[in-house]
């Protein structure tokens, strides 16, 4: 009976604690987004680019150039990669859209974005896979995003939501393959106009 008795005190004193919020350590609860309480705040956040360039069916190598190409079409074939700044990401990510500023192609002209499943650098990355398609990362249950050119010297959107939530859930992902399109040309992080990966979502206040 003393047993019950004191196991009765003790949730009861916990009980307490919890409705009187009296922790020795911050409440998860602050930080979710189940919690009605919690103190996360609405941001809406462009997200800088850390590396872009492209790479032909030669193996050569643009990455310092003011323009990205896709291109599948015309000898030597020309893919573009672009890896953006995922550390400034929110903690829970509601949409993500990437904005592309075309400069050439063919109005209707659809680019393929997958997420690439392979670590890379400029100076290393070759076309081989590229070609195959082993650079893309297939765990991604998420349908490779499609670019549709709609206007010319001006930004162009697509919905990458899916793709920067699987990201941010997998550390083993590095950025974006633009892929099996025509040609058409964007401005680079070195144009006048660079690639914007704009994110909307709930973060940690600062």
């Amino acid at each position: 009976m003393q047993k019950i008795f004191r196991y009765m005190v003790f949730l009861l004193f916990m009980t307490l604690l919890v409705s009187c919020d009296l922790f020795l350590f911050p409440r998860e609860g602050r930080w979710n987004l189940l919690d009605p309480d919690n103190e996360l705040e609405w941001v809406d956040v462009v997200l800088p680019v850390e590396v872009d360039g492209y790479i032909d069916a030669n193996d050569i190598r643009y990455f310092d150039s003011p323009l990205l190409v896709s291109d599948w079409n015309l000898a030597p074939e020309k893919a573009t990669v672009i890896r953006f700044d995922y550390s400034k990401l929110p903690v829970y990510v509601e949409s993500a859209t990437l904005e592309m500023y075309a400069t050439s192609a063919s109005v209707g002209t659809s680019v393929e974005i997958h997420v690439i499943g392979q670590m890379w650098i400029p100076s290393s990355i070759q076309w081989a896979p590229i070609w195959d398609g082993t650079i893309v990362d297939f765990d991604c249950p998420s349908a490779p995003a499609i670019l549709t050119i709609s206007v010319f010297d001006d930004y162009n959107y697509v919905d990458v939501s899916d793709l920067v939530k699987y990201s941010q859930e997998n550390i083993d992902t590095y950025g974006f393959l633009f892929a099996w399109s025509d040609y058409v040309e964007f401005h680079s992080s070195r144009g006048a106009n660079p690639p914007r990966l704009r994110v909307t979502g709930w973060d940690i206040p600062d």
